[in-house]
């Protein structure tokens, strides 16, 4: 039995792995016989997503478009509640021109020349305009951020059923891709409320994240923020930017070469890159470890709509299994595997 595990093993690991485009053309296949089944109502493989993920799928749907209905009431009061301090604003300013025309009026016996009145007037409008700006900007930045969120929900949740109905048919033949004594059958009990939940979350976050985002680039007082503070923002970044050019020219051209392996084509241009570089890297060392508390957020935020595969480290899941949905998940398949092949 030994002998041959450790066969089949080798061969697994001589047979290649697929590219990208296999990859994205099995996960089409997939799609279409999936559908194609549900439509009508047959499988070739004997596969029928089981009620529990068809419930949840279901109420997942109805909690979405209840949290959407919510989301544009919000909107609509906060379009009101902008409208409402534009007028006040307005009123406000028409009232102190009226107020320092009058006092102007009776301290030196004149009006007050059209061009002062005119120029108050006229800062009144704008203030309305950066309201109506505001507005507008805030709307389509929230609107973006939604339907982001909704694509997000639903791609999830399509990437799940695809999982699922793979991972069941590994499970089959005895294949699984997570540690099957770690997984307990008791903890597919958990899985209906962290899916629904799940999905409630990959909304509001992917909504939050987006707007965000949005708001700044749309809106003209951010945009032109940044465009006065180019240079600032330029001299912050330059030194990284001179530190790619210069691995890629000096570190990866003249100090090493890939052919026909990685290797130290001079001792003496690796030397001095590599000094060169210790002091580079004390100012582009900082740029770095931020860009990697970008990228780890960046990876939880992209994660967190899979409850397929764990947000934490590898290591930590190979040991402790701390994501409960996750863990949740391969316990469903558990159970679906053992009432078919008890």
């Amino acid at each position: 039995t030994t002998l041959v595990r450790d066969a089949d093993d080798d061969a697994a690991r001589m047979r290649p792995s697929p590219t990208p485009k296999d990859a994205f053309t099995n996960l089409v296949a997939q799609a279409r016989r999936s559908v194609g089944s549900a439509l009508r109502g047959d499988d070739a493989d004997a596969f029928f997503f089981p009620s529990k993920i068809l419930g949840a799928f279901a109420i997942s749907v109805l909690a979405i478009v209840t949290l959407f209905t919510a989301a544009i009431a919000v909107l609509e009061r906060l379009r009101v509640a902008v409208g409402t301090a534009d007028a006040r604003a307005l009123r406000t300013a028409f009232s102190g021109v009226d107020a320092l025309e009058d006092l102007f009026y009776r301290t030196f016996g004149a009006d007050l020349f059209v061009s002062e009145t005119s120029f108050a007037y006229g800062q009144a409008y704008r203030l309305h305009d950066e309201f109506v700006s505001l507005s507008s900007t805030v709307l389509a930045a929230a609107s973006t951020g939604m339907t982001v969120g909704i694509v997000t929900f639903f791609l999830a949740w399509l990437v799940l059923l695809l999982d699922f109905r793979s991972q069941v048919l590994d499970a089959r033949r005895g294949e699984y891709q997570f540690d099957k004594a770690m997984v307990k059958l008791a903890d597919a009990s958990n899985y209906m409320g962290i899916q629904i939940s799940n999905g409630l979350m990959t909304f509001l976050i992917m909504t939050v994240i987006i707007t965000a985002i949005v708001f700044p680039i749309g809106w003209h007082v951010t945009r032109d923020l940044v465009a006065s503070y180019w240079l600032t923002i330029l001299n912050l970044l330059w030194p990284s930017l001179l530190n790619v050019v210069i691995k890629k020219t000096w570190g990866y051209g003249l100090a090493t070469s890939d052919t026909p392996f990685d290797h130290i084509r001079s001792r003496s241009w690796y030397h001095a890159y590599d000094l060169f570089q210790s002091f580079l890297q004390l100012y582009t060392g900082i740029v770095t470890a931020l860009v990697r508390f970008v990228l780890v957020v960046v990876i939880a935020l992209l994660t967190l709509p899979r409850i397929d595969r764990s947000p934490m480290p590898a290591w930590v899941e190979r040991y402790l299994l701390l994501d409960t949905g996750s863990k949740a998940y391969h316990a469903s398949i558990r159970q679906y595997a053992e009432f078919n092949n008890p």
